[in-house]
């Protein structure tokens, strides 16, 4: 038995109930018949368009408000990692030799422990190797190439503009012969722009 789903309704600011889905959050469609399912005149199509452009106005306003918010939340952000990254660079090192000053050593002087717990947060003391990194990649691929080949990547694409005219028809009137070659056909479509009034 197929069990039947329990649409969530809202309500919008003209009394027009819409359904949703309950775990996708998906769009169903209006529960009242405010508009009719086909378009069959010039009544039907100024509905459609003018709900369409309520709708879209609707949208525009809370994406200004969402990015209002967004603006709001990225400059406290800005501000709090700015305060974080300055108590790193004041306080880091400082912490880091109250840590090994204060960590319990074993008789040869080597770190019983390398971590001190304090009731706000852990200090580690932690060793890293020595390591090589690229500065100018420029530079370091032509040393590469002569000396260590196999250390320098290189990566290939096929630009599909670039394919002859000739070869890509060949492949659009035959779509296996497109597959057998790692590329695809998207067929041609009619697409409809619709513009409503701001």
């Amino acid at each position: 038995m197929v069990e039947e789903i329990q649409w969530a309704e809202i309500p919008d600011e003209e009394g027009v109930i819409h359904l949703y889905h309950p775990e996708t959050g998906e769009y169903a469609g209006p529960k009242s018949k405010w508009l009719n399912p086909e378009i069959q005149g010039e009544e039907d199509a100024l509905a459609v368009l003018r709900a369409i452009a309520e709708t879209r106005s609707r949208a525009t306003a809370i994406k200004a408000r969402y990015d209002l918010l967004l603006r709001q939340q990225e400059r406290e952000l800005k501000r709090t990692t700015s305060k974080e990254q300055w108590l790193m660079t004041t306080y880091e090192n400082q912490l880091g030799r109250y840590a090994e000053s204060a960590l319990p050593r074993k008789a040869d002087g080597t770190y019983r422990i390398k971590t001190l717990s304090l009731p706000w947060g852990d200090i580690a003391v932690r060793d890293s190797k020595a390591k090589l990194s690229v500065d100018s990649e420029e530079a370091a691929v032509f040393w590469a190439r002569e000396h260590c080949p196999g250390a320098v990547k290189v990566k290939e694409s096929v630009l599909v503009s670039l394919i002859p005219e000739a070869v890509k028809q060949e492949m659009m009137d035959e779509p296996g012969l497109a597959i057998l070659h790692g590329l695809s056909v998207i067929p041609a479509e009619t697409k409809y722009v619709i513009k409503t009034v701001d």
